[in-house]
């Protein structure tokens, strides 16, 4: 498997992007792991302290952020303030731009989606909705001109709410 910029995706990828890992829980994080051992090119040890069953709720999934990868050698050529404006992953699409609280958009890797033998779009758009009444009474899904708008992680906080508020 390869880095959208061509680099082989490596243990040691893993193990540098883990080690570089500053979010918020990432002192407590780095408390409860012993060590990360690169077993060969393509397989990482994690090893714990003692046991804990919520290791990969924070390691393998987006809960946190530290499990996202990225490659050592691109990093350090760019830096890792660079790495924000330019980044490269593993997955189906791949980064075109990025404009803040506006869109992100990614396009289809077409080295990754022959393998998965489907392909839905050729480009993502993520677009913030920040008037929840723009999306029509037609439910969570919205078709515009065949794209279908599917609004995401819709959060609505305590404050929102008229029983509290009162």
């Amino acid at each position: 498997m390869k880095f959208h910029n061509g680099d082989a995706f490596t243990a040691e990828d893993v193990k540098f992007s883990f080690e570089r890992y500053k979010g918020s829980g990432a002192s407590d994080l780095k408390k409860k792991i012993k060590a990360v051992e690169i077993v060969n090119p393509h397989q990482v040890r994690f090893q714990l302290h003692e046991p804990w069953p919520d290791f990969l709720t924070f390691y393998a999934t987006p809960a946190t952020g530290v499990g996202w990868i990225v490659p050592k050698n691109y990093t350090g050529k760019l830096g890792s303030d660079k790495l924000k404006d330019q980044p490269v992953g593993l997955g189906p699409y791949r980064f075109v731009s990025y404009q803040p609280g506006v869109e992100l958009i990614l396009e289809a890797n077409p080295e990754l989606l022959h393998q998965i033998q489907q392909k839905l779009y050729d480009e993502v758009r993520f677009i913030p909705i920040w008037d929840l009444g723009s999306l029509h009474a037609s439910g969570p899904r919205v078709a515009v001109s065949g794209l279908g708008l599917i609004p995401m992680y819709v959060f609505s906080g305590p404050y929102e709410d008229v029983q509290l508020k009162s």
